[in-house]
């Protein structure tokens, strides 16, 4: 029963086009942007509009870096943050696919280091593990901030330490949002005997195209730097606060060109251009929410559930935002945010680098967008 609502929209997405976003919308949505920035709201973005295969708008808004006054392109170089487990959420399917691994495998078949032999593929792919992160560990807060604020040399380094520290419910329980994606990370790493960087490079990024987008910030004049503003309310170069960046979890590096081919895979139900990257299986995998079913378990994202690696609207009454029935997508924490709206047939994404702040960009957009025109 939990799929049904999903895969009903989607059975009209692919029947039925409704034109939503008109030229108003894009005027609106165009002078709204130039005005955030003309109101020092934020230091730069760049925006990616697309419906029914037609690009509305790529644009950059602002500056990329105050010491060179670089202005931001779709080849502007942004850390994704979490908008990387969408990415490991497809290199994990694609292995299980390869394998004939299923996704109610416990994790512990390949990867014995995880101390809970019952926790699954899928758990781990929808947050439901039963680890998580110090702002919801409840009284495993401080050995959660110790661990995830800790300077480790290697992934696998943290995975150990994660793993000592007791899950906060049973598996399936309940959604706590942590790092598990760094766990599966490792645990690709063994079923496949490949890097999890060189896996998701040959058999993601180079086949789709992606050549821009790698796990390493170059900090050079093609990125996107975070800036805050100092106590005269001027904008400054800033290093986001210490958190660890590992590839499964965090430390995507692209472009807004290459994310939006990776969306274009996703829509496409996981082939592009004659490329597949898995199959319409496990895309549907992907997209069945799996815990949520009232829309009310993200505390910043009323109206979700979450899928493996993204949320799925499934309650329009209490979502916070307009969107429709079946859109789904996710954000990063510096400033980073995707959507899909297969029944409109809408691909949208907004890069900046400003925590938190980020994903209120996108409801602003979108809330410009499907209003009615």
């Amino acid at each position: 029963m939990k799929s049904f609502l999903y895969f009903f929209v989607l059975f009209i997405s692919w029947n039925t086009f409704s034109q939503r976003i008109t030229q108003d919308n894009i005027k609106d949505l165009d002078l709204f942007l130039h005005t955030q920035v003309e109101k020092d709201k934020y230091f730069g973005f760049h925006v990616i509009i697309a419906q029914n295969d037609s690009i509305l708008i790529s644009k950059g808004y602002g500056k990329t870096n105050i010491e060179q006054n670089a202005k931001p392109t779709v080849n502007t170089l942004y850390r994704m943050a979490s908008m990387s487990k969408p990415v490991t959420t497809i290199a994990i399917l694609k292995v299980c696919e390869e394998n004939n691994i299923a996704l109610d495998t416990p994790v512990s078949t390949h990867l014995n280091i995880v101390p809970d032999k019952t926790v699954t593929i899928r758990q781990m792919l929808s947050q439901t593990s039963g680890w998580g992160d110090w702002w919801n560990a409840n009284h495993f807060e401080e050995s959660y901030r110790k661990v995830t604020t800790h300077d480790y040399k290697s992934m696998e380094e943290f995975v150990l330490d994660y793993l000592k520290i007791p899950q906060i419910v049973p598996p399936g329980t309940s959604w706590h949002y942590g790092y598990s994606m760094e766990i599966l990370a490792i645990w690709l790493e063994k079923v496949t005997s490949q890097s999890f960087t060189s896996y998701v490079d040959s058999n993601i990024f180079q086949p789709l195209g992606m050549f821009n987008s790698s796990y390493s910030f170059p900090n050079n004049h093609k990125c996107a730097y975070y800036h805050e503003k100092n106590d005269t309310g001027q904008w400054e170069r800033k290093e986001p606060s210490t958190i660890n960046y590992f590839p499964g979890s965090g430390a995507l590096v692209s472009t807004a060109s290459d994310y939006f081919t990776f969306c274009q895979m996703l829509y496409n139900m996981g082939e592009i251009n004659g490329v597949r990257i898995v199959s319409q299986e496990m895309i549907n995998e992907m997209l069945t929410v799996v815990i949520g079913e009232n829309g009310d378990i993200i505390p910043w994202q009323s109206g979700y559930g979450f899928a493996l690696g993204v949320s799925v609207r499934i309650n329009d009454k209490i979502a916070k935002m307009k969107g429709t029935l079946g859109d789904y997508g996710w954000l990063g924490y510096l400033g980073t945010s995707f959507w899909i709206d297969p029944e409109q047939k809408i691909i949208g994404i907004v890069l900046s680098q400003r925590p938190y702040d980020g994903y209120k960009l996108t409801q602003d957009v979108k809330n410009i967008l499907y209003t009615q025109k």
